[in-house]
């Protein structure tokens, strides 16, 4: 079986992991001479006893390398190769269905869920057999960019290496159905498609209206299909919706703005502001859960209010959803018209 590892430095840390074997022999207890009247005492316990005990520290120690070496075998987080896992073997015809909606933006430790995407997809080209061929698929809320598959790894290598980040929503089903349409006329290589993406829940929203025998138009039962989720724990929060309206015959401005949370534990702060012609109007403190979070505020308009304007917080992991750009109303005013003679 081909197995990789995704850290294999922590495997440089294996000898550690007899550690409880050498502990174990430096402070095994060294035999001890003692004058004694009669063995006759020693003679007669029992012999098991002794082999028991001896018996159970050996298990103990035994235990305590494995724990050892599974945890080291965790972190170094072992993977099988995907040529073994989507089945290469007289040569693979693979499709990459990657996603750049706006979510992808989503960033951990400087990088990312659409960089992370991108290695991964030039991880498969580097390890490529030589009569594989790949092609590609781009979507967001519709299919942005398809390639044929093709033989020539380094042209898709420079077609990866140019993909970026949409601020569009996610609709996968579309971009699924391309890829399949594209392996469909391949019946000498064997067939996959992999999936980069968030997995986020809406990307699939209209997998209802392809209900039935097949999931999918194009759907091929010979194709293997991996899903390859980037960053699917991570925190998140964002603005959903603003509305904001000026109080009748008063100068301020009342509104009421929704933060949804994802993924957060415990009670999280997130700082907000209202923010008009560069100033700020409004400003706060929101006290966040897994829960959408209604708040208010009011605050004093100069007579030269704008129509429209900006709610933000503090960025997190996906700094794109944290503002929101809202338009005001204005207020109801009354015009009179003299005119001299008939009021007709």
């Amino acid at each position: 079986m081909d197995i990789s590892f995704l850290h294999p430095g922590f495997l440089w840390a294996l000898p550690l992991s007899f550690g409880p074997v050498v502990i174990h022999w430096l402070t095994k207890a060294r035999p001890r001479r003692f004058p004694f009247s009669s063995l006759l005492l020693i003679q007669a316990s029992s012999p098991s006893h002794f082999s028991r005990a001896r018996l159970k520290n050996i298990i103990l120690m035994l235990l305590r390398t494995l724990i050892l070496v599974c945890l080291l075998l965790f972190f170094s987080h072992p993977i099988k190769h995907w040529h073994s896992a989507l089945g290469a073997g007289t040569g693979l015809t693979t499709v990459f269905v990657i996603d750049t909606s706006y979510s992808m933006g989503l960033r951990h430790t400087g990088l990312s869920s659409l960089d992370r995407a991108l290695s991964s997809a030039q991880l498969f080209l580097k390890n490529a057999g030589k009569n594989d061929r790949f092609g590609l698929v781009v979507f967001s809320d519709q299919v942005e960019r398809t390639v044929k598959p093709v033989q020539d790894l380094s042209k898709m290598q420079d077609v990866i290496k140019n993909i970026s980040l949409t601020s569009s929503p996610t609709r996968a089903v579309p971009a699924m159905e391309s890829a399949y349409q594209m392996l469909i006329q391949d019946t000498v290589h064997q067939k996959a498609i992999i999936l980069f993406s968030d997995m986020a829940k809406n990307a699939w929203s209209d997998l209802a209206s392809y209900q039935g025998d097949k999931p999918f138009r194009s759907f091929d039962p010979k194709v293997k299909v991996l899903l390859a989720e980037m960053n699917p724990t991570l925190l998140n929060a964002q603005i959903t919706e603003a509305r904001l309206m000026p109080v009748t015959g008063a100068l301020t401005l009342k509104g009421r703005f929704q933060i949804q949370a994802y993924g957060l534990s415990g009670r999280q702060e997130r700082g907000w502001e209202v923010v008009m012609r560069g100033q700020t109007f409004a400003q706060g403190t929101a006290f966040l859960d897994s829960d959408t979070h209604d708040t208010y505020f009011h605050s004093p308009l100069s007579r030269s209010w704008p129509q429209w304007g900006l709610v933000q917080m503090s960025a997190d992991n996906l700094a794109l959803d944290d503002q929101w750009f809202f338009l005001v109303r204005q207020p109801p005013s009354y015009s009179v018209l003299v005119v001299n003679g008939a009021p007709a």
